[in-house]
């Protein structure tokens, strides 16, 4: 067994390493994409471990991503193990949390001696996925319904929607950082095109986007309302709408996505997801050193 850092050379092996994990792998993926594979801190790079087995192929894949996340795709035990020691000898930089499959985040955990580090999120979530040719829209007036691009929501709801968002759904604390920190990204978002709201009869009313995407496969995230604009299906149909949109404008096939909310998991079961298997998302509440 070989273990090591990954260099542009192996970008074409790791990418078809993740594709055979497709649906536990489409941030990896994406980020590839588009950030590309040489490391230099910038919005979506990582830099990336591997285990190889006697024949040189890739078994897992540690990435070390730009904001201090790791993503992990780990599905062999005993040589994660290893690979998770590596990583915590080498990285020079702290680590904020982990994602991937429940256990490959359990173990990592584990391995990388944080076990006993406070989390501020411990998420296990439901990965669901649908096919795009199988969704069934809701019933709403289309006459009303418009999905617009984030770029053409005022900037200051927008601000104000993605700081409530992360408050709800990443258990960010609120306050001057986390202010500043959604100011510092709201452009990077809006640059991707992967964000949409729904307008309602003229009034803008939730909000939608693919937080990964693949040629062929979408990642949703966030599916958003504010509060005062929920249980009138609004998510549901922006939902739907960005689907839509995605398969008959960009030939999309499939989407994912993961969800812990029992309600958000309704509204994704209406229009077609099913259930096939579990994601977790764990961030400490302080970022940490390994070595």
């Amino acid at each position: 067994m070989e273990i090591r850092k990954l260099t542009q050379n192996d970008e074409a092996q790791a990418v078809s390493f993740l594709k055979n994990h497709v649906e536990t792998s489409l941030f990896l993926l994406s980020d590839i994409e588009l950030g590309g594979f040489n490391y230099q801190g910038r919005l979506y790079q990582a830099e990336f471990w591997a285990s190889f087995n006697a024949q040189g192929e890739i078994t897992n894949i540690v990435a070390h991503c730009w904001n201090n996340m790791v993503l992990l795709q780990t599905p062999e035990v005993e040589t994660a193990r290893a690979l998770h020691a590596h990583f915590r000898q080498v990285t020079t930089r702290p680590v904020g949390g982990f994602m991937g499959l429940k256990a490959h985040v359990e173990q990592a955990i584990r391995e990388t001696g944080l076990g006993d580090k406070p989390l501020s999120m411990d998420g296990n979530e439901v990965l669901y996925k649908v096919v795009l040719e199988k969704i069934i829209m809701p019933d709403f007036d289309a006459s009303k319904a418009r999905l617009k691009p984030i770029s053409e929501l005022d900037r200051d709801i927008f601000h104000r929607w993605q700081v409530d968002y992360e408050v709800e759904a990443l258990h960010r604390t609120p306050g001057s950082q986390l202010e500043k920190d959604i100011g510092d990204t709201l452009q990077g978002v809006i640059d991707t095109g992967n964000r949409w709201f729904l307008d309602y009869d003229g009034e803008p009313v939730s909000m939608v986007g693919f937080n990964a995407r693949i040629p062929e496969i979408v990642q949703i995230g966030p599916v958003w309302t504010p509060v005062d604009k929920r249980c009138n299906g609004f998510a549901r149909i922006g939902l739907a709408l960005a689907l839509e949109q995605a398969r008959d404008k960009d030939g999309v096939k499939t989407s994912i996505l993961f969800a812990e909310n029992p309600a958000a998991a309704k509204a994704y079961i209406a229009i077609g997801y099913k259930a096939i298997g579990d994601y977790k998302l764990a961030m400490f509440k302080h970022d940490h050193t390994l070595n």
